[in-house]
């Protein structure tokens, strides 16, 4: 699979390292626990593989249709716990905010895209929730994750010619 990353203003975004992409949205309680190790991962790894967050379709909204279970809510009983209660954005704007949300919330380092609201990018990586992909600088999908597992993806990273870990223990 050939992937290229584009931005609304510059057209295509010519990578200088690999490109780590973690897909997920504010009410996916699997993107919220893994955020402390994927800032340790950025940590780590941010100054040879460039990590981008994509905001994706709310997984869990409340009041909307779940991607996951067509026609029905499914509000998970972490985000009820949790207080996450967020609807599908029917806008773009909400969905920047809802974003800004996130990022802030959960501390995330990486930055942050926002996908549009048809979910191009995350169709065309194959629309799982919460999923990895590392792109080697040809842009081409070095390793994809169905489930963003940071353990794996680190096992990944450290065995790619291309990457080593900057700190022992890494």
């Amino acid at each position: 699979m050939d992937v290229r990353l584009y931005s609304r203003r510059a057209g295509e975004v010519r990578a200088q390292k690999p490109v780590a992409l973690i897909t997920g949205s504010y009410s996916c309680p699997a993107f919220r626990g893994w955020a402390e190790e994927l800032r340790k991962m950025h940590a780590d790894y941010g100054d040879r593989v460039t990590f981008l967050v994509l905001y994706t379709v709310e997984a869990h909204p409340k009041g909307s249709p779940s991607p996951y279970r067509p026609g029905r809510e499914w509000v998970t009983s972490d985000n009820r716990r949790d207080g996450i209660l967020v609807a599908q954005p029917q806008n773009y704007r909400n969905r920047v905010k809802l974003a800004t949300l996130c990022r802030d919330a959960l501390g995330l380092g990486a930055p942050i895209v926002v996908d549009n609201l048809e979910n191009a990018v995350w169709k065309a990586y194959g629309a799982a929730p919460n999923a990895a992909y590392l792109i080697g600088m040809d842009g081409k999908v070095v390793i994809r994750h169905g489930w963003f597992h940071p353990p794996g993806f680190r096992e990944v990273m450290n065995r790619a010619d291309f990457i080593r870990p900057s700190r022992a223990g890494a």
